[in-house]
């Protein structure tokens, strides 16, 4: 071609007959597929005169979104506009679906026709906080918000000679007390308190403290960290509003403008479990956080306390409201027993079935193969560091019961009974290789012989008033805050443990702390509604106490995290926070409790019963996370793409677990690129750092910038090769090269 080029335009016809991974299909007109937003199964490789070569994946100008649509479309790629475009070559990797190429033309000349797509953003500052700043005592706006019997009330009036201590007086004889205490330089802590002053009952709903405002005079300069499960790190327009548990299970949200060098965090202290949400709200004009509590009846006399809640100034990073956060619930979090280091050690966690899919219980020969079926999971994976055994516990023709105290036995099922199962079981041990058992936290099957006779009184009971089952089956929800019940489960836990030498139980659906799982029953003596969060970890905790009664170093994990006071009695956790990563309008997708509560293993679902297909990319967001991957089904589940880039990362995960099992991580540390993020890893004398490349076409260039130290080298881990870098006054400069949407991992080690 011959030319500097600006943009690469193609005209391309696509269809498809079907998606290869159903979280990157974008459906509409009701099952018809129409876009595949997963487009680096259609890339550009740019080649350069100098022979430079860059990888794109185009944008549709249709849709203004990155991905291929049906039908015909015009696609947009950007070049280097530095070098001189030699060769394009286009690169198909979709098996189910075909495209056309009609015409390719290129802008030679000129600004960029679609700059604004094409993602060439500058590194935000990281600004710190001047010395000198002191948090001033302000109140903008309304500091809190009350509902009474259901309705939005104003105060009748507000006294109050200092801001630091003001009463609201509403109707009704309703007051509250809204205080604010300096208890850092940088950080107030707020005190609101609701009273019913008068004689009769009322229903009282208050949100507060509300901090709301904009930093600086651009409110496109003002972002924001929302940590939810698949957090939110941007600046764009949005309304969150999550509840305190397994979807939002850290205390804190931080609101910041770079290019200002200013910012503010909210965070509360709850160890004891108070039911509450946590809302951000953008919009054009402001920035709103927010703590809401439920609706709750106020007798006569009576009065609400709302949780300490502590607002803090900062620079132009959330790192401030991170740390702040941090350091308290490390306070007061369980450090990591050596005995459980194995379990933190683990990155392929490989969940197997023994009578379904891929089963580890051939029925013809009336015997275990967990052993052959591990050495395939070794080849294909790279490794295996941890086997799951989901359905052992199943009693045909009656359902899941995992031998539960007073239920049936689960070891007539198969030849040889326990005795067999125990020896398969440490076949797979004897390999290197822990093993744990599946067993559900809530589900209790009504044909077995508790369900029978106990289903009823344990059961449930919804804001409906009737009792919750799983879908479409036998099986009814028990409520975690029945005694009978916790007894059943640490028994049978306990019995487990001690009767196979497992190395690690499974507690099913205990982190979640969703609304549906709280109790309305009258009946259970706990309060109405009985708070899940709460119910589940004091059932855990008698869980893990009969466990450890019956041998050391067991690990015990659940589906999705748990919030903070409700993961102390667990030691990790499947969690889908990479998926909803995907949902998410981020800049980046990032853990935020992996990274706040280190200790705590997170085990990421990227596709759940079905096949995880090529989405490779998203196994790539697990290991710049520094976590573990949930590996189900068969090989053939998995694309050989996605099957490469796992045994990529387990190897480098492996190699350097010093390093990510660190107890001092840190998210999201300065970079020297716009749209490329790293995450800090400390071991000692040696520092991992993981990249990723939002992008949608190669970076390359400077990346990191850290301080100069003597005798250190610097280790390119996925590309295996070593880095010279250059100096900068002070400080080590390193340049390297990552694939659009991939990853790089820096290795610096001193010597």
């Amino acid at each position: 071609m011959g030319a500097k080029t600006n943009e690469v335009f193609l005209l391309v016809t696509a269809t498809y007959a079907g998606a290869e991974e159903p979280v990157y299909a974008r459906r509409r007109q009701g099952e018809k597929l129409t876009a595949i937003r997963q487009v680096d199964r259609f890339k550009l490789r740019l080649l350069y005169d100098d022979g430079t070569v860059d990888e794109c994946m185009p944008v549709c100008l249709q849709t203004k979104n990155y991905e291929i649509t049906t039908g015909p479309q015009v696609l947009c790629a950007f070049a280097d506009q530095s070098r001189t475009l030699k060769e394009i070559i286009l690169c198909d990797k979709m098996a189910q679906g075909a495209f056309a190429v009609s015409a390719v033309t290129c802008r030679v000349a000129g600004e960029r026709a679609f700059a604004g797509f094409a993602e060439d953003t500058e590194a935000l500052p990281y600004t710190l906080l001047a010395e000198d700043k002191q948090i001033s005592f302000r109140v903008e706006g309304d500091p809190l918000r009350l509902k009474i019997n259901g309705k939005e009330t104003k105060p009748k009036s507000v006294t109050g000679e200092d801001v630091r201590l003001l009463t609201f007086n509403f109707e009704g004889n309703v007051r509250c007390i809204y205080r604010q205490e300096l208890v850092r330089k940088t950080e107030a802590k707020i005190t609101i308190r609701v009273e019913n002053l008068g004689d009769t009952p009322v229903k009282i709903q208050l949100t507060g403290p509300v901090d709301s405002g904009r930093l600086g005079q651009s409110i496109e300069d003002n972002y924001y960290l929302f940590p939810k499960s698949g957090a939110a790190f941007s600046n764009t327009p949005c309304s969150y509003r999550q509840r305190f548990c397994g979807i939002f299970g850290v205390q804190f949200m931080h609101v910041f403008n770079p290019r200002k060098g200013a910012g503010v965090y909210l965070r509360t202290e709850d160890r004891g479990g108070v039911l509450r949400y946590y809302v951000l709200k953008k919009t054009d004009k402001d920035v709103t956080m927010a703590v809401e509590y439920p609706e709750i009846t106020l007798g006569p006399g009576e009065t609400f306390k709302a949780l300490d809640t502590y607002i803090g100034v900062t620079g132009g990073n959330w790192h401030d409201g991170f740390l702040a956060y941090r350091k308290w619930v490390q306070s007061w979090v369980p450090k990591v027993k050596p005995e459980k280091q194995w379990f933190r050690e683990v990155f392929n966690f490989r969940q197997r079935f023994l009578w379904g899919h891929d089963p580890m219980y051939d029925r013809k020969a009336e015997k275990f193969v967990l052993d052959k079926a591990v050495a395939k999971d070794v080849k294909e994976f790279g490794g295996i560091d941890y086997l799951h055994i989901f359905d052992w516990g199943n009693y045909f023709g009656v359902g899941r019961i995992y031998g539960r105290t007073g239920d049936y036995p689960p070891y007539t099922m198969w030849k040889g009974g326990r005795e067999a199962f125990a020896k398969a079981i440490k076949g797979v041990q004897d390999r290197g290789i822990p093993v744990g058992l599946y067993i559900e936290g809530y589900l209790l099957s009504q044909k077995g012989l508790l369900g029978q006779k106990y289903g009823p009184a344990w059961q449930l009971i919804g804001r409906n008033g009737e009792g919750r089952m799983w879908p479409k089956s036998t099986e009814q929800y028990a409520c975690s805050f029945v005694p009978a019940w916790r007894e059943v489960q640490a028994s049978t836990y306990a019995a487990r443990v001690g009767e196979l030498n497992v190395n690690g139980m499974y507690l099913d659906q205990f982190g979640f702390g969703n609304a549906p799982k709280d109790c309305w029953s009258k009946k259970h003596g706990h309060p109405v509604p009985g708070y899940c969060v709460v119910g589940e970890r004091d059932c855990t905790r008698m869980v893990r106490e009969r466990i450890d009664g019956v041998k050391k170093g067991v690990a015990l994990y659940t589906e999705e995290t748990p919030c903070d006071l409700a993961s102390i009695y667990q030691d990790g956790s499947f969690t889908y926070t990479m998926r909803r990563a995907y949902s998410t309008d981020t800049r980046v997708p990032i853990n935020i409790f992996r990274f706040a509560v280190p200790q705590f293993k997170t085990i990421e679902i990227l596709v759940c019963d079905r096949p995880t297909g090529t989405w490779a990319e998203g196994v790539k967001w697990i290991f710049f996370n520094g976590e573990a991957m949930w590996i189900e089904g068969k090989p053939e589940w998995f694309g050989e793409n996605t099957r490469a880039a796992i045994r990529k990362c387990h190897k480098i995960l492996r190699q350097h677990k010093d390093a990510f099992t660190s107890l001092d991580p840190m998210p999201l540390i300065p970079t020297e690129m716009g749209g490329v993020f790293a995450n800090r890893f400390p071991a000692g004398k040696k520092v991992v750092y993981t990249l990723y490349n939002s992008r949608h076409r190669t970076a390359r260039g400077p990346m990191l910038r850290i301080k100069r130290k003597p005798n250190v080298r610097y280790f390119d881990a996925w590309n295996n090769l070593k880095l010279d870098p250059r100096t900068d006054g002070d400080d080590h400069i390193l340049s390297v090269e990552i694939g659009p949407r991939d990853v790089g991992c820096i290795v610096c080690t001193e010597e």
